[in-house]
């Protein structure tokens, strides 16, 4: 072989190596697909975006003040145009604030990454924002009006801002106008939605006038709410919700390492739209069954089933006793429509809203879907994108997911690769 043609082969290998690699990258520049390595996440939206900025109905204008070398720049950056992608509502600018300050000024806007989100002659200004603030502000935004709901306190300070705080969040960032209520209630129009964690009797006349009226509700209440508010029962009874004497305890459907009486409830009906958008159960802690009834000209669902494994505790003589006959699932939640168009929810359980809950499974997508729904807003109705905190993944495990886990592969597959060895070593021993 002579020495030119080992170079000629070096040549043609090299070329070809070269090509290879031109080929890839034409190919990764216009391809879609990306692999996101962040520990946050941060270049991956999650189907709900799309699904949320597509829904928008009125154009949308947003203008984002960044800062070349800030951290969150790329990041925003990319969120924008890919919701700018599939929305031909939502229209972006991208201005550097550094090279733009008069624009920055005339927004007010002092720091990057800012955004200013107008539609429709309203403007919301974001600072620093995360994905799910972005979305959120974008729905209050998209909104022709700022629907109104009353926390109405009740007498024995059970629902206070430090306990439903981030209840109170959530419902002002998804664009409602939250303002202390009154058992009063004579301020109540018919658009606005009374919100009651725990009521006490003396709410039931804020709740009958109101509803009358063609008013909305979320009424949430507690296994001693049968015995501690019988005026409050009596009434809902009447409409068409019976609050049992019950406390639901679930030793499988429990989330793992908690109490039996935090219970997991996967039953989620599909013919309501509150929770058909719901894409992950509801977790309960000593919430109470539910009869859900349908009074003449009123209609009814039930929103949220227990499972079948669950259990009920009945109190009887002034303390609760298993109820051995009685087995899941258990109503635990349920909406009716009255004949004026009055709605109103009823849930089992008053802490499933609190700071300690809310952030669990589909908690917070069902109060904030539940408040759409009462205030007539359909086109928010969903999941939402959940919350990332860096280097934090978050899963939760039933009781019944773990034990599955457990016996998969803590005995299963060890005793599959035990027999496995056994059979080899037994034909190995009979050849």
């Amino acid at each position: 072989m002579h020495r030119w043609e080992g170079w000629v082969a070096t040549l043609l290998h090299t070329v070809a190596v070269a090509g290879c690699l031109g080929v890839v990258q034409l190919w990764s520049e216009r391809a879609t697909w990306q692999w996101d390595t962040t520990p946050d996440a941060r270049y991956t939206l999650p189907a709900e975006a799309y699904q949320m900025v597509a829904s928008l109905s009125e154009p949308m204008f947003v203008t984002a003040f960044v800062r070349t070398g800030v951290a969150d720049t790329a990041a925003v950056e990319f969120w924008l145009n890919e919701l700018a992608r599939v929305a031909p509502a939502l229209h972006v600018t991208i201005l550097d604030i550094d090279r733009e300050p008069t624009r920055a000024r005339q927004f007010g806007v002092q720091s990057a990454p800012t955004l200013v989100l107008e539609s429709s002659g309203r403007r919301r200004v974001v600072h620093n924002p995360r994905l799910p603030v972005l979305l959120a502000s974008m729905s209050a935004l998209a909104r022709k009006s700022s629907p109104r709901v009353f926390l109405i306190q009740p007498e024995n300070g059970a629902m206070s801002s430090d306990s439903y705080g981030r209840a109170i969040a959530a419902l002002r960032q998804e664009g409602f106008s939250v303002e202390p209520g009154h058992p009063g209630g004579a301020q109540l129009d018919p658009q606005s939605v009374v919100v009651l964690f725990a009521p006490a009797d003396s709410a039931v006349s804020v709740l009958r006038s109101h509803l009358q009226r063609g008013g909305r509700a979320l009424v949430a209440v507690e296994p001693t709410t049968c015995t501690e508010n019988p005026e409050l029962v009596s009434w809902l009874k009447g409409v068409g919700v019976s609050v049992e004497c019950t406390a639901v305890l679930d030793a499988r459907a429990r989330m793992v390492a908690g109490d039996p009486y935090s219970v997991v409830a996967p039953g989620l009906a599909a013919d309501h739209p509150v929770t058909a958008a719901l894409s992950k159960p509801v977790l309960l802690s000593h919430a109470t069954t539910l009869a859900i009834d349908e009074p003449d000209g009123t209609s009814a669902w039930v929103l949220l089933f227990s499972s079948p494994t669950a259990r009920v505790e009945v109190l009887q003589q002034g303390r609760w006793q298993l109820e051995s006959e009685r087995h899941g699932p258990f109503p635990m939640a349920g909406a009716l429509v009255g004949n004026n168009g009055s709605r109103m929810v009823v849930v089992g359980d008053a802490d499933f809203a609190r700071d300690e809950f809310l952030d669990y499974l589909g908690n917070r997508d069902f109060l904030l879907n539940v408040a759409n729904w009462l205030a007539d807003d359909a086109a928010w109705l969903g999941p939402r994108p959940p919350e990332r905190q860096q280097g934090i993944q978050v899963f939760f495990l039933t009781a019944a997911q773990a034990e599955r886990l457990f016996w998969t592969f803590a005995v299963g597959e060890p005793a599959a690769l035990a027999l496995l060895g056994l059979a080899v070593w037994w034909r190995r021993r009979r050849a």
